[in-house]
């Protein structure tokens, strides 16, 4: 039976792949099409043609291949032009028409410019100045890569959804596919009678029409760039969810629904629920009403980016927002924080949106930053205080190669704008916003933002206009200058700090320059303008005091009554910078950590592996550092260290090293495991419940699964089996262990227990129906190094078993572990043409990362080989590749700085 299930399950992927296949093969280019791409205007299209309004017809039936439709766009013909130039990529225009302002109609010739996405519209001769209307018959194919308009097959059913942004609207109708062109849209969708349908705005009439279908004609939307029009078609489960009251801000209600496949309705209560108290507290900051009539939720089955702030109609992966009766504290704090991103592009995106894409870090830095300030402004308990000074850094470990991003860079391009969508664009951005508020103060920061959006509503505006609202209601030129020294070059400023103090005269000397790992080809001559702010921590007091730097080095003297036992060189670490200080310094630092804030000690612990990581400190040094760290009381700053324990045993501990430091691991977290077991049911559950569970499974995670200790690794193993009922026939048992457990406990099964554990959960994941459960057991599933098990990870039939961001997220899973990086390589290496034509394009411009986590020089030249012939055919992979070659080249040198026969450690 088995034999008959594998062979036809290759059948599938055979006859998928060849259907694929023949679909590209319409679109491979040929020479004539490089000549004609290449006609084609790159980055922004020619001025002289601006679109004011567009009437869209779509028929969308999911169980059909293609969908159709028309449109009427007028346009403002400025001068006169030979051809009209807009987007549309993979479309079959069936008629193209151009109604000139005198009443005459002309015949256009369409033509997609070698599949560049471009499109040249044509007459006969020269068009002149007039207002015109553009009309276009068309039909295309339903994507099946997640992008543009797609369809997705949940229990049998097939629905539509869409994904535009950046630039994938043009894969659904022609258009003039910029941010820039921000106009109103009349849309029309003929759906079945048997389907809903949902759009940007309500739907203002109903008409049953021929063949089993009905026309639904939507409200005129406000002007919205094209990227954030959106669609939702099929048996969709519609929960009608009270209004949004009026509250000080605004004197109407707001109609919110939430939207899901067939059957899962129920479980949308939750964000549905929360929704009015998150929304009324952007709107207070904001000080502006939301901008839209209604507010739609919708789970999307499939969905390879994690939400989308579609104006009016929400969309999210299904994991993340369809939620059981009893939710972990990961998922409530993760579902909180991307709803209020989400709601926080509602204004500034949606609102007031980047004329083009140079300002993409603008949305999305604020969204970032402002779903922290959000969440911790409507639900403390939620433990975003740190949360962007942890992404911060998190962006400062990629802001070091040699081809790294500015956050401000010119996007010419489309490799450019795959580029854009990168850590720099969200954190490295939230970041020096992070900073400047704090330069600012919060309420200053907060009129500048209110100022900049009332000031542009409805239009666009640029990062200059943030700034310059910024200077102006700071009375500063200084904030805006700090602000481009940030955004316009990469890397990550090093400030070393050294001081001496004598008779209450304090003398501190900062010097900066470019951080850089050991190994790095870069220069580090680079200077910044950096508020940096210094805490002195006297007899466990701390004060602080703040400079502007802007030389390579300066020098400060101050008067103190009594000498500092340390300072920290990052006031709260609301400097977007590393810093280092001598051994002896480090010393006292780590000696006074009770005296610092927890974001203080979190860029301590930050800092510590940077310092490892340019061959500054030593293990032993760095193991005894942050022995201190894991004992502090806060849980993420306790657990900071988890990133580079896990590089240190992946890469520079040899196998009886690699003992040691599971051994030293496991007494640091001992006692604080045996106090909080593994139920919810402690003295600190009660008292700090997110916070608890956060840090327990932090601990387990890292201890059990990524240092596989055996005594907790069996422990866990039987919570685990108990859960699925495994060897037991009872089915799925919640009460094995608490929901935050989950991924943790099957985890530790599938290394425990091997092939046949594997196929229960597999089993498991297949007949289960709850998105966040079947996340985190196909995670369990990767979690395996187990060479045989590790083949049947890398099978193509998952592409097809499981949804495409599930079966994404099992091969991200696998390669975690170090030793399954290179058996995954090799496997990509060897199916590369078939996983290219079903990955969505972002997933497939990264795909290098993949050897990017490997570390010698053999991966180094493998990786090259393998990729420099493709990366040039694949938008946004040239870039990727080189950063990934740095990295593994970067891994290498680390390695050789810092690998020794032996350690003595705490």
């Amino acid at each position: 039976m088995k034999r008959f299930v594998t062979f036809i399950a290759l059948l599938v992927v055979l006859v998928t792949v060849s259907a694929a296949i023949w679909q590209q093969l319409r679109q491979w280019q040929t020479d004539s099409d490089t000549r004609e791409a290449a006609l084609a205007t790159q980055g922004k299209l020619p001025a002289g043609v601006t679109p004011t309004h567009y009437t869209l017809s779509l028929r969308i039936d999911p169980d059909q291949s293609h969908f159709s439709g028309s449109v009427q766009i007028d346009v403002d013909i400025l001068r006169q032009v030979d051809a009209i130039w807009l987007h549309g990529r993979d479309i079959r225009a069936q008629s193209a028409l151009l109604e000139h302002s005198d009443g005459t109609v002309s015949t256009l010739d369409y033509k997609e410019m070698g599949h560049s996405g471009v499109v040249r519209l044509s007459g006969t001769g020269p068009i002149s100045p007039q207002h015109a209307r553009i009309n276009i018959r068309f039909a295309a194919p339903f994507s099946r890569k997640l992008e543009g308009l797609y369809t997705v097959e949940d229990q049998g059913r097939n629905y539509a959804f869409t994904q535009f942004e950046p630039i994938l609207a043009r894969q659904a109708f022609p258009l003039f596919d910029e941010p820039r062109f921000k106009v109103p849209y009349d849309i029309s969708l003929e759906v079945r009678q048997d389907h809903n349908a949902f759009g940007n705005t309500r739907i203002e009439k109903e008409e049953m029409i021929e063949g089993g279908f009905k026309r639904l004609a939507l409200a005129t939307t406000p002007p919205l760039p094209s990227y954030l029009l959106a669609f939702a078609v099929g048996p969709l489960d519609v929960v009608e969810h009270a209004d949004i009251p009026p509250n000080a801000i605004r004197d109407y209600p707001i109609p919110l629904r939430g939207i899901a496949a067939q059957g899962k309705g129920r479980y949308l209560n939750y964000i549905l629920e929360q929704s009015a108290s998150l929304l009324t507290t952007l709107e207070e900051y904001f000080d502006i009403p939301y901008p839209y009539a209604k507010l739609d939720i919708v789970a999307v089955p499939d969905f390879t980016w994690g939400a989308m702030e579609n104006a009016g109609l929400l969309t999210y992966r299904e994991s993340l927002i369809l939620l059981d009766a009893n939710p972990s504290a990961s998922q409530l704090r993760h579902l909180a924080t991307v709803h209020a991103h989400e709601l926080a592009h509602q204004w500034f995106g949606n609102l007031v949106t980047m004329p083009w894409w140079d300002d993409t870090w603008l949305n999305e830095s604020f969204a970032t930053w402002m779903a922290s300030n959000a969440v911790r402004r409507w639900n403390p308990a939620l433990e975003v205080d740190r949360e962007i000074l942890q992404r911060g850094q998190w962006a400062m470990e990629d802001d070091i190669y040699t081809d790294s991003r500015s956050v401000g860079e010119p996007v010419e391009n489309n490799d450019d704008l795959v580029n854009a969508f990168d850590g720099n664009t969200y954190y490295k951005g939230s970041a020096v916003l992070q900073m400047l508020e704090s330069i600012m103060t919060p309420e200053v920061f907060r009129r500048a933002i209110q100022q900049h959006l009332r000031k542009h509503a409805w239009g666009n505006a640029t990062a200059e206009d943030l700034l310059q609202a910024l200077a102006e209601t700071a009375d500063s030129q200084q904030v805006a200058e700090i602000a481009r020294s940030y955004i316009n070059q990469p890397g990550v400023p090093l400030v070393s700090l050294d001081w001496q103090c004598r008779d209450h005269e304090l003398r501190i000397q900062v010097q900066q320059q470019r951080y850089l790992p050991v190994g790095s080809p870069v220069k580090a001559d680079q200077t910044w303008t950096i508020p940096v702010c210094l805490t002195l921590v006297t007899a466990g007091h701390s004060t602080h005091i703040c400079k502007t730097m802007n030389e390579r080095q300066e020098h400060y003297t101050r008067t103190v009554e009594q000498c500092p036992d340390t300072i920290m060189p990052n006031h709260h670490g609301d400097g977007y910078y590393r810093w280092n200080l001598t051994g002896e310094k480090w010393q006292a630092l780590i000696e006074h950590l009770d005296a610092l804030s927890a974001a203080e000690k979190l860029s301590v612990a930050n800092n510590l592996a940077a310092e490892y990581r340019a061959a500054r400190i030593d293990t032993p040094f760095y193991l005894h550092a942050i022995a201190a760290i894991m004992a502090q009381p806060e849980w993420d700053v306790s657990t900071e260290p988890a990133v580079q324990i896990q590089q240190i045993w992946d890469t520079v501990a040899n196998e009886e090293q690699q003992a040691q430091l599971a051994d030293f691991v496991y007494r640091q977290y001992k006692p604080l495991l045996d106090e909080l077991g593994l139920a919810p049911d402690k003295q600190a559950d009660r008292e700090k419940p997110v916070a608890t569970q956060l840090l327990r499974e932090r601990v387990l995670n890292l201890v059990a699964i990524t240092l596989e200790q055996p005594a907790l690794l069996a422990i866990l193993a039987e919570r685990g089996k108990a859960l699925i009922g495994y060897g037991e026939d009872t089915g799925f048992n919640p009460e094995a262990i608490d929901r935050h457990l989950y991924a943790t406990t099957m985890a530790s099964a599938v290394i425990n227990e091997g092939g046949s554990y594997f196929d229960a959960l597999t089993e498991t994941i297949l007949a289960s129906g709850d998105a966040s459960f079947r996340e985190d057991a196909i995670w369990a599933l990767g979690q395996t190094s187990d060479p045989g098990l590790s083949e049947r990870v890398l099978d193509l039939r998952w592409m097809i078993i499981l949804r495409l961001n599930e079966a994404l997220m099992l091969f991200e899973s696998h390669t975690e572990k170090m030793k399954n990086r290179q058996r995954a390589f090799d496997w990509f290496k060897t199916y590369y043409a078939a996983i290219a034509l079903a990955m969505p394009t972002a997933y497939l411009a990264d795909s290098p990362s993949l050897p990017g986590a490997l570390c010698s020089r053999e991966a180094y030249a493998d990786a090259q080989a393998f990729f420099s012939p493709r990366a040039p055919k694949v938008e946004g992979m040239q870039r990727a590749l080189l950063q990934n070659l740095e990295k593994i080249h970067l891994c290498n040198a680390l390695v050789e700085a810092q690998r020794t026969d032996s350690w003595t450690l705490p």
